[in-house]
């Protein structure tokens, strides 16, 4: 008998749904009978980190420092094709595993944190969804990432501050170019008040920065709306060719 994704088991009935499906590693599918965060250690140790002075790091930061909008990047992970980390965040995306995507905001804010750059932001903007992909995804995996940085940081979730005004393609298999234009105007406010933080700071929330095409539409927005400082916080950076 498959398994219910775990986001449709009430709170109260997880104890019994795990004495029927005994927890696995999210990962590797390893048996897990004392692994609350349910990625094994191995699988945890596979994960490539990323320090701060990491050259993929600096390299992503300097490209959004030259489109203006994005003021400093954080994030803890190194996105690796067919690695185990593009396992997880598929799993987080497509197969409903919200509580690992709250874990993998964890992570994410332990380096937000340590980094000092976020210090006082007055709350973490989730990159939006589409309504009609947050209707078939049935949760927006950035809003999730970000209540797991919220609960290391103490910096309230702010999920409706942008809206998606259209539905974009992919941007998986897209250039830098066609990325932009993707994005272009594809974002607003949800409504005409200031946002929180105006003058001040706010941190967007995204899953993976490859171009920061997206992180930069949603940048612009908000710094056309009079925020002075926008910090990137994303679970993983991938590897990209700028031109």
């Amino acid at each position: 008998m498959a398994a219910p994704t775990l986001r449709r088991v009430a709170p109260v009935l997880l104890p019994l749904y795990e004495f029927i499906f005994p927890p696995v590693c999210f990962a590797c599918g390893r048996s897990l009978p004392h692994a609350p965060s349910r990625v094994c250690d191995d699988c945890w140790k596979s994960i490539r980190p990323l320090n701060p002075d990491h050259p993929l790091l600096q390299e992503t930061l300097e490209h959004l420092h030259r489109g203006g909008r994005v003021d400093s990047l954080v994030a803890p992970f190194l996105f690796e094709k067919d690695g185990t980390l593009q396992r997880l965040l598929h799993q987080v995306k497509y197969d409903g595993m919200e509580r690992l995507a709250g874990l993998l905001g964890r992570a994410a804010g332990e380096s937000l944190r340590a980094s000092g750059v976020a210090v006082g932001a007055a709350g973490l903007v989730p990159v939006p969804l589409h309504r009609s992909k947050l209707r078939e995804r049935g949760y927006n995996q950035s809003e999730a990432i970000a209540r797991g940085i919220g609960l290391v940081t103490g910096a309230p979730v702010l999920p409706r501050l942008l809206e998606r005004r259209k539905r974009t393609a992919s941007q998986t298999h897209l250039s830098l170019e066609e990325r932009r234009e993707n994005v272009r105007n594809a974002f607003r406010l949800s409504h005409p008040a200031p946002p929180p933080g105006q003058g001040g700071t706010l941190v967007l929330v995204d899953d993976v920065v490859t171009t920061g095409s997206t992180l930069e539409a949603c940048a612009a927005v908000l710094k056309d709306a009079g925020v002075k400082g926008i910090v990137a916080c994303t679970v993983a950076v991938a590897p990209r060719l700028f031109p």
